[in-house]
């Protein structure tokens, strides 16, 4: 569920439930349509909780109606979403980073950002992303294999790499000033 909460009164105002479990990561865009993305619960020693399938969500912020419900593929628990700083574009992580204008209806089908391989052909482990509010630059926090340190990419906002430096163990988050 995504509660709904009344900050004048402190209390909760209303819930949305979402087809899918555990909401990961959420944004607000131009139009006023909460974007929620989901990871589908987990797997464990004693089963599995929920479908494990992700989806991302879009809904009316005033309404509180859910506008898009979308499965997402993914091998990887780590969804997360970011808006340029206008709100008119959102960026998903689901393996890879995927681009989209709010006014679409579906995540592209080819990845805007790819997730380096390691020397097996395995996937790296995209963690975090952000964008600076100032200038669009897009910054992803690559986990690499959650056990060594994780490197952070920086790109510009048309997707041209600019640099990338290594940081701690399982980087997912940045602030801007």
């Amino acid at each position: 569920k995504v509660l709904v909460i009344d900050c004048e009164q402190d209390v909760l105002g209303d819930s949305i439930t979402l087809s899918s479990w555990q909401p990961k990561s959420m944004v607000l865009d131009a139009r006023n349509k909460l974007w929620v993305v989901t990871d589908g619960g987990f797997d464990s020693d004693e089963g599995s909780f929920s479908d494990n399938i992700p989806h991302l969500y879009r809904i009316d912020a005033a309404t509180h109606q859910i506008e898009l419900d979308q499965a997402l593929d993914t091998d990887e628990g780590g969804v997360v979403l970011a808006t340029n700083p206008e709100g008119t574009v959102l960026y998903l992580i689901n393996n890879d980073v995927y681009r989209m204008e709010i006014t679409e209806s579906h995540l592209p089908v080819r990845p805007y950002i790819q997730a380096e391989r390691n020397e097996r052909g395995l996937r790296h482990k995209l963690y975090g992303i952000g964008v600076n509010p100032h200038n669009g630059e897009i910054y992803i926090a690559d986990a690499v294999d959650y056990a060594q340190s994780g490197v952070i990419r920086r790109y510009t906002s048309d997707g041209t790499l600019i640099d990338q430096f290594r940081v701690g163990i399982n980087p997912n988050g940045f602030a801007f000033k």
